[in-house]
């Protein structure tokens, strides 16, 4: 390239072109690219044959992206500081891929940040509008090699298998397979003489020129992955299984054009073949394991939603539909985007964009799926139907403390698979080299055919999948396989007992005080109504007003009360210091209004059934403790249940459960959090496992790992043993994948083995492998779960 170019873009350079390490840049901006290339030992991308500067490459125009119309069906969340978009992007294939793309918002103004999720192939970008506009990005990521797929019929669209794009190279592999077999055919029913005299190197050639397209073509799967992983300097299982075809591809030459010979293309092509097979079966297999393209038939949300008669009711967010209008109170997420109907309203976007400040909204404005109401509850009228890959994908990406470094099983074993294969296939390649040479590339290819731990790559998900399913139906619903493996690992149990292990009984709640007028009683009715908390809620029935008015103001205080204004009446509902009683009483519940204590409600805790059974069962095998916002009023009514807590601690704010969580698992323990799934958000985000426990799964949020029905509380303990023998499944696969591995292996170390049986073996064993999984998991839930 000319110095008058730009060594990265190839546009032409100022007058003063940039000058770094000896080579010529037009902006910093190219200058940035080239360093984090370089930095990440991906700067051999400009030596390759391949690689078009960008001023080089085809244009694409997307200055439509820019209409209104196109943005509002393509833009998740907007506001003045940033906007989100999802794209599909095809080409993305290897770990290389995700590092360009997600360092663009280092080189590219205006790019705040950019998510890749790899197994959809899609990119979740957040970008500054008045920085940069949506066709510039749609056009520097066609320019830097992954331009974009659109389907603006999102409502119509069904997702293809990503298996299907392996059947054109399939066809390809047998088509070439299937012919050089026939051009060998003379070899297998040896008639060698007729065969050198008149067809030999005919064949042979022929066989040669039909064994390119299976190699530059069927095979590009592993070439484009083993490039991408050795340009950033990791070991990936793709890397041995190429090296053993172009080891195959490079002896078969040798032998046809210098020893006349007729080498090994059939078993190449059917090496390729059967090696396509596996992919096809195991890409079969993860698709079935794709839960975000069907999160509502996953996870059956509940929304509220004003009826036909103006009340308010329940139904499945999957069954929302558009101009529906939905009641969405304190701290619920925003399962669809919708206009706002109440006259005005806060959201908190920082399950999207991280920012934690909320923004206040007026009537008519767009508010947008993944938000989360502020105080006083909205009423928000629906634009779309639920989008369930982007709420899962939400859901996925939030990720905090101990659970940011887990490392699943399937990753702690295959870490070093790679290299030790590498390596037992040089060993057995030198060890036959001095007696056959052709013996010794057969030996090196079929170790490192027979050896791929596809098997050991299904084991984990496959099982942990299938147990994530079998739980759905039982009313406990994992949000993704990594959380099901921990979940099979913890040792520590903490449970809030406030909605969690008591309910109270909302048919005797009493109220002592003076006579509540019907406004006082309306208002106080819709304070209660906006919150979700269970005291809230059980104040809220107990005074049975269908009719409830909008506050004019409303805020939520955690662990004190709850405060707004109706009707010109200040309300406030909380602990007598929230609500300055004279006569601070334990245990109550106070009611004020316009500054003046008016009484007061007190109940009974009634507990859920099942409680003390569940309690010992756990306690023979976890350490359980109790942390309760609550007085410890309860303290004896909760040790006659269960006598052997390792802590009870009361009267703890929600920073304060917090901190105990993290003090735990500072201290080795690795610990299931049990608690409101909003009200206990931050002590759910920071343990091992965050289960929230409510009365309706409406309560789904960012912060837990799974949701459990309340009514369900007491299966707890079979639902950890059903999840710890989900880690016996998958540590009893992976052994059955060591044992084929190690069987396999001395087979191709002896020489008897050949490159195309270890194809053919590889699909079969993945095969048994899932096979064993079913097997076992149905086993398992038979025994724990039915």
């Amino acid at each position: 390239m000319s110095d008058k170019n730009c060594f990265h873009c190839g546009e032409p350079n100022p007058h003063k072109p940039i000058i770094h390490q000896e080579k010529s840049f037009c902006c910093n901006g190219c200058v940035q690219v080239f360093r984090l290339l370089q930095d990440a030992g991906l700067d051999g991308v400009y030596e390759n044959e391949g690689y078009l500067p960008t001023a080089n490459r085809p244009k694409e125009d997307y200055s439509y992206l820019d209409q209104p119309d196109i943005q509002k069906a393509l833009i998740r969340f907007t506001n003045d500081e940033v906007t989100v978009v999802s794209f599909e992007l095809p080409d993305i294939h290897c770990a290389s891929c995700l590092f360009v793309l997600e360092a663009m918002p280092g080189w590219k103004k205006g790019v705040k940040r950019l998510d890749v999720q790899f197994s959809s192939r899609r990119a979740i970008i957040y970008f500054d509008p008045k920085v940069i506009a949506l066709s510039e990005i749609a056009s520097t990521l066609h320019e830097i090699g992954y331009p974009i797929r659109l389907n603006l019929d999102d409502e119509s669209e069904s997702k293809e298998s990503s298996g299907k794009r392996y059947i054109a190279p399939l066809a390809v592999a047998g088509f070439c397979f299937g012919n050089i077999m026939m051009f060998s055919l003379p070899e297998y029913l040896g008639l060698d003489n007729a065969y050198d005299l008149e067809f030999g190197n005919l064949f042979r050639y022929l066989s040669m020129i039909l064994s390119l397209p299976v190699m530059f073509y069927a095979a590009n799967t592993w070439h484009r992955s083993a490039w991408g992983a050795l340009k950033q300097g990791k070991m990936t299982i793709d890397v041995p299984i190429i090296a053993g075809i172009w080891v195959l591809f490079l002896r078969s030459i040798y032998e046809v054009v210098v020893l006349l010979q007729p080498g090994f293309f059939d078993s190449l092509a059917g090496l390729v073949f059967f090696l396509l097979i596996g992919k096809w079966y195991q890409q079969k297999t993860f698709d079935r394991l794709a839960f975000d393209r069907n999160f509502t038939a996953f996870l059956p949300l509940v929304v509220q939603y004003i009826d036909s008669t103006g009340n308010i009711a329940t139904k499945s967010a999957a069954n929302i539909k558009v101009d529906d209008v939905l009641h969405l109170r304190h701290g619920e997420i925003i399962p669809v985007d919708g206009q706002l109907m109440s006259e005005s309203g806060q959201i908190n976007y920082s399950f999207i964009t991280g920012e934690a400040e909320p923004e206040k909204i007026i009537q008519s404005a767009q508010i947008f799926a993944g938000g989360s109401v502020v105080g006083k509850a909205l009423r928000v009228k629906t634009l779309k139907k639920v989008e369930e890959s982007y709420l899962h994908a939400l859901w996925n990406s939030q990720k905090s403390g101990v659970k940011s470094s887990f490392q699943n099983i399937t990753d702690s074993i295959s870490s070093n698979f790679s290299i030790a294969i590498l390596v037992v296939a040089a060993m057995g390649a030198l060890a036959w080299l001095p007696f056959n040479a052709s013996t010794a590339a057969m030996v090196f290819t079929a170790v490192l055919i027979v050896a791929c731990p596809c098997a050991l790559a299904l084991a984990a998900p496959f099982s942990m999948g299938s147990g994530i399913r079998s739980l759905a139906k039982r009313g406990v619903y994992i949000k993704n396989p990594d959380a099901m493996e921990r979940l099979g690992t913890v040792n520590e149990i903490i449970f809030d007992k406030t909605g969690t292990l008591s309910l109270h009984d909302r048919e005797k709640i009493i109220w002592t005080g003076e006579p509540l007028p019907a406004e006082v009683r309306e208002a106080a009715a819709s304070i209660a109504n906006q919150s979700t908390h269970p005291v809230s809620a059980a104040i809220g029935h107990f005074f049975n007003i269908r009719e409830l008015q909008e506050p004019d103001e409303y805020q939520e205080f955690q662990g004190k009360g709850i405060e707004g204004r109706v009707n010109n009446l200040h309300i406030r509902i909380g602990s007598a210091a929230f609500t300055n009683a004279e006569i601070q009483e334990e245990g109550r519940v106070y009611l004020e209004v316009d500054e003046r204590v008016l009484g007061y409600f007190s109940w009974k805790n009634h507990y859920r059934l099942g409680l003390s059974t569940m309690l010992k069962k756990l306690g023979d095998r976890f350490k359980i403790s109790l942390i309760s916002g609550d007085t410890d009023t309860e303290k004896d009514t909760l040790l006659s249940f269960y006598g052997n807590w390792k802590e009870m601690l009361f009267k703890q704010k929600p920073d304060q459960k917090q901190n105990y969580v993290a003090h735990q698992q500072n201290a080795g323990n690795r610990v299931l959090m049990a608690g409101d799934g909003l009200n206990d958000a931050a002590a759910l985000s920071e343990a091992w496992f965050g289960l929230a426990v409510s009365e309706h799964t409406q309560a789904f949020g960012p912060s837990s790992d799974g949701i459990m029905e309340a009514d369900r509380l007491a299966d707890l303990p079979i639902v950890l043993n059903y999840a710890q023998s989900l880690q016996k499944i998958t540590r009893e696969s992976l052994r059955l994948s060591l044992i084929y591995n190690i069987v396999g292996l001395s087979f191709a170390l002896a020489g008897v083995l050949t490159p195309i049986y270890c194809a053919i073996l590889m699909p079969l064993s993945s095969v048994t492998v899932v096979g064993y999984v079913v097997l076992r998991e149905q086993q398992m839930k038979r025994r724990f779960l039915n």
